[in-house]
């Protein structure tokens, strides 16, 4: 086994404050293309892919631990611009819609149960 790559770790590090991939590729000193390469290469994901599911998982912890909370403003505090945003994100990575995903309420936030 491998240790990862220097710049894909810090990557990794910095993503969990902030996901502004054009920030972490210069903070790197290498280029985009190159950067983005190495970090799918390590990972199996793009960066912004990375960003992406990290912030959807975040999303299911939160409503997993709050669920009073709307969709809406999970949604917000989570930095999806807006509901059809959050609805197509949503859809992409759990394959069902937010409202689908609360009436199958699941166990574990990223395990549905199938009918």
């Amino acid at each position: 086994m491998h240790g990862l790559h220097p710049a894909v770790a810090a990557a990794l590090a910095g993503f969990r404050e902030s996901p502004d991939v054009h920030a972490m590729v210069a903070a790197r000193g290498y280029s985009h293309r190159h950067f983005i390469a190495v970090f799918e290469r390590e990972t199996g994901l793009t960066p912004k892919r990375f960003c992406r599911v990290h912030r959807f998982r975040k999303l299911l912890a939160d409503a997993a631990t709050r669920p009073a909370l709307s969709w809406t403003d999970l949604a917000l505090a989570h930095g999806y611009s807006d509901q059809s945003h959050f609805n197509r994100e949503f859809r992409a990575f759990a394959g069902i819609t937010p409202s689908e995903y609360r009436r199958a309420a699941p166990r574990y936030p990223h395990h549905v149960p199938l009918a």
